[in-house]
């Protein structure tokens, strides 16, 4: 069995087509086999590339575990069928296997391997495959097959693919087809003017379905240790006392989500500045952008949060953060991915390793979910690529899904994926969409979207029979009060925590033996959450299935 062509070896990525001519001189035969097929080739050839070069190219970065499968129809027996990595793989190491086509990939991987075997230390564009040589006959036969990788050492490894699909040829991630031509080549055993003929679709697809939602086990230390913070009460830092369990009843369906961010080890290597500290001792500059203080580069933090200038890696602070949402009764978080396609996978992981840890030891965290793109793009499924590779199709921390109508959750918008293709079908059928509504000052919605942040009174997300799914809940908004626009947050009309779109609304509250009346034109306002507790007003007097808090701990 051959790895590579040895005349392959020394093939970089840029010089492929001058490559690949003189390889096929090398192997030139007199006997030319015929070949009636669409789109033959002018001369006969031997070396047949697995794609045709265009603008338009997608990359595919693989780490140890991760598969690509390329399957291909050829019309002549073939001595090599292999990938161009377009990395360079000092150090690592990939499986090869070929399987014989069958029905569709998953009953393709599933059949008999009919050649395999290994290679390491690649250059980057060098084919790397499998031969053929030492099967019967010193080819393989014509037919429909699939060569499928798998790394078994090494990370990011980079598979590009050209679009469109070239005829003859699919690609397919870890089991499922992406648009497009991977880079590689397949080598007839006898020159031919044409290689290959067309692929077989898939047939009785069965997509891959999310398992049932997690229930908490009866030999678990969440049920055994039955801790119930809806027991406890609490009394904060101005005297305001919870209510008890007596006063707001028994427990109901009804949900609570706060929006969470996991990006702050993105700034780790930043120096870190405190705005509040900035602007104490230099007043002047908080309304001068130009100002000296704005001018190091570094991580702008409003205040320094209780636990110091955290990243998202610091295992005490996400147990922390763990305990306290539990506490608090959050049933689940949605964590920041609305920019660009980052999902700050190192640090969402971590999370999720920290948090499960936890429920193993008795505390019953918030379940996660994520949070996407404010409208459809290129950006949303990539995105959704990302997460469901990562944890959702490999099953990893089920138990912390947020689950919504028999589903995960994703709010994301779902009107751009294509249902013809495969992957993007899957992960359609996979998730329980809810669309990001981005507006503080738009109308009520269908529950087909959901928002984040609105001004009083919020926006209603409703169910056919006009029931309320969802509304949200925040602290404060960047946004002008006097023009119902966004504004930078130290605006002249600006909707902070002491702001209430009422000017004569106010609670109160007892405090050894004082009745305390909380308004916007008290003394210290801001320290009084008016405007967080008139959301919470409006939002429980709505009677909504789901109350989305705006947020918890954004600090840059």
């Amino acid at each position: 069995m051959l790895n590579k062509p040895a005349e392959l070896t020394k093939a970089k990525l840029p010089k492929r087509k001058l490559f690949c001519a003189l390889l096929a001189a090398l192997l030139m035969f007199a006997a030319v086999l015929p070949a009636n097929v669409p789109g033959s080739y002018a001369e006969p050839a031997t070396v047949f590339p697995t794609y045709k070069e265009s603008t338009l190219s997608e990359a595919l970065y693989m780490n140890e575990g991760d598969k690509a499968q390329l399957q291909f129809h050829t019309v002549a027996p073939v001595v090599f069928a292999g990938l161009e990595f377009s990395s360079d793989g000092s150090g690592y190491a990939a499986d090869f296997r070929l399987y014989r086509w069958n029905t569709n990939i998953s009953v393709t991987l599933g059949g008999e391997v009919l050649v395999q075997g290994s290679v390491a230390d690649w250059s980057a564009g060098e084919p790397v495959g499998l031969g053929f040589d030492t099967l019967s006959g010193g080819a393989l036969p014509a037919g429909e097959y699939v060569l499928e990788c798998t790394v078994t050492k090494g990370s990011a490894v980079r598979l590009d693919r050209y679009l469109p699909n070239l005829m003859g040829v699919c690609c397919f991630d870890n089991g499922i087809h992406v648009y497009g031509s991977y880079l590689g080549c397949v080598i007839a055993a006898e020159p031919v003017e044409a290689l290959f003929t067309y692929a077989s679709s898939q047939e009785d697809m069965v997509y891959h379905t999310a398992p049932p939602e997690w229930k908490v086990p009866e030999d678990s230390a969440i049920a055994q240790m039955g801790v119930d913070p809806t027991q406890w009460t609490a009394v904060d830092g101005l005297g305001r006392t919870l209510p008890s369990s007596k006063d707001v009843g028994k427990p109901n369906n009804k949900k609570v989500g706060i929006f969470y961010w996991t990006w702050h080890n993105n700034f780790s290597g930043n120096v870190p500045y405190n705005v509040n500290n900035i602007i104490e001792a230099n007043p002047e500059a908080k309304n001068d952008y130009y100002h000296e203080v704005w001018k190091p580069a570094g991580a702008y933090f409003w205040n320094e949060p209780l636990y110091g200038y955290y990243t998202e890696m610091d295992d005490y602070v996400l147990r922390n953060h763990a305990e306290l949402l539990a506490d608090a009764g959050v049933d689940f978080v949605l964590f920041d991915c609305t920019n660009g396609n980052y999902t700050w996978e190192n640090e969402y992981m971590n999370l999720l390793k920290v948090w499960s840890e936890a429920r193993a030891e008795g505390i019953k965290t918030p379940q996660i979910g994520f949070m996407m793109q404010f409208g459809w793009s290129g950006n949303t499924r990539s995105s959704l690529y990302q997460v469901y590779t990562k944890i959702y199709k490999p099953g990893l921390y089920q138990d912390l899904w947020f689950y919504w109508e028999g589903k995960p959750l994703v709010m994301a918008h779902d009107s751009g994926l294509d249902l013809e293709d495969e992957r993007q079908a899957e992960i359609a059928q996979f998730f329980t969409f809810r669309g990001g509504d981005a507006s503080y000052f738009g109308g009520n919605n269908t529950d087909q979207y959901w928002g984040w942040l609105h001004v009083n009174p919020q926006a209603l997300y409703l169910n056919d029979d006009g029931s309320v799914e969802m509304t949200t809940v925040g602290t404060c908004m960047n946004a002008d009060w006097e023009n119902m626009v966004l504004s930078a947050q130290n605006g002249p009309h600006n909707m902070g925590r002491s702001w209430s779109r009422d000017p004569n609304y106010s609670y109160s509250y007892k405090y050894r033996g004082r009745t305390i009346v909380c308004n916007s034109k008290m003394e210290n306002s801001k320290l009084y959450g008016i405007n967080f507790q008139e959301q919470w007003d409006y939002a429980i007097s709505v009677d909504p299935q789901i109350i989305f808090v705006t947020g918890w701990n954004e600090w840059i």
